[in-house]
């Protein structure tokens, strides 16, 4: 079944794209690692994908601390069990709820900060919401999901909440609807060619990425989802055995410093935008296809 997530309404030339073109600099570790990560983007092989797919959990337990020993973990949890929450309780428990509870929020959150991104100072915002309001604002916002309703609908819903931005916002969707994804840092600078430094997590650079991991999840099979994409990505660039990570460290430990082109990903040839009426269609079709399978 073919799945994708609703496309921007943006022009071509969106604010996304002009926000993020890459500025190439001298070669560093950093830029290294870009160009490896990026050639997963690139691949169109399904089967490397899968590859990358399957090596998820395994990346996640695998995990460490700055010091390459102590298993990843922040003030509010160890990551792979808050991972576990994301990828497996948590889908599990939204259809049946239609809303998010207060702690199960806290528990993205913490997934989110430190582990999953950059820690930052929400947690106790977050915190401060109280439940009944976290649960009316869930529910209003994968109400609107679930009816194939606008990005910015879905995500104006959710980010009443104090703490809660659209980086936020996309890790409870892509927890209820796999057709959308996780507005990762990985993701962001392999797909938009973000810097690493200096992100903006904002509307347009979500709808940009939504649609472009969902026209890769099509070109790869009926299978694929944007946020199964997303995870691929991560686990690519983060695995320690075959991945960008590993192959980094070993440059570094041979002291090699290769000279590799570093170029700005290459966005998926586009598709003609959907006018709000196709996408609620397309939508509709999608959704009965899914309960059929």
């Amino acid at each position: 079944m073919i799945r994708r997530p609703p496309r921007s309404t943006l022009s071509s030339s969106s604010a996304a794209s002009d926000v993020y073109k890459r500025q190439v600099s001298t070669q560093s570790t950093g830029d290294i690692l870009t160009h490896l990560m990026s050639q997963l983007w690139k691949d169109a092989n399904a089967g490397v994908w899968k590859a990358a797919l399957d090596r998820y959990p395994a990346v996640v337990a695998a995990a460490t601390k700055s010091d390459g020993v102590t298993p990843r973990a922040t003030k509010f949890g160890a990551f792979k069990e808050l991972d576990q929450f994301w990828r497996e309780a948590l889908p599990e428990a939204l259809p049946k709820q239609q809303s998010v509870t207060h702690s199960q929020l806290l528990k993205v959150e913490a997934w989110k900060l430190g582990n999953r991104g950059k820690m930052r100072p929400l947690y106790e915002m977050v915190k401060s919401n109280a439940p009944s309001a976290v649960e009316a604002a869930s529910k209003e916002a994968l109400k609107l999901v679930k009816s194939g309703a606008s990005l910015k609908k879905c995500c104006d819903a959710m980010c009443q909440l104090r703490g809660i931005g659209v980086a936020s916002a996309s890790a409870l969707f892509a927890a209820f609807d796999p057709v959308y994804p996780f507005m990762s840092d990985e993701a962001m600078e392999v797909v938009l060619g973000a810097p690493a430094h200096g992100k903006k997590y904002t509307l347009e650079a979500y709808q940009e990425l939504c649609g472009l991991l969902g026209e890769k999840a099509h070109a790869l099979g009926a299978e694929w989802t944007a946020r199964n994409v997303e995870l691929a990505l991560y686990s690519a660039v983060h695995d320690k055995g075959s991945g960008p990570e590993g192959q980094k460290r070993r440059l570094a430990e041979q002291g090699d410093s290769p000279s590799l082109p570093v170029e700005p990903p290459r966005k998926a040839d586009r598709v003609v935008l959907m006018t709000h009426e196709e996408k609620r269609d397309f939508f509709q079709q999608a959704r009965r296809l899914h309960r059929a399978a």
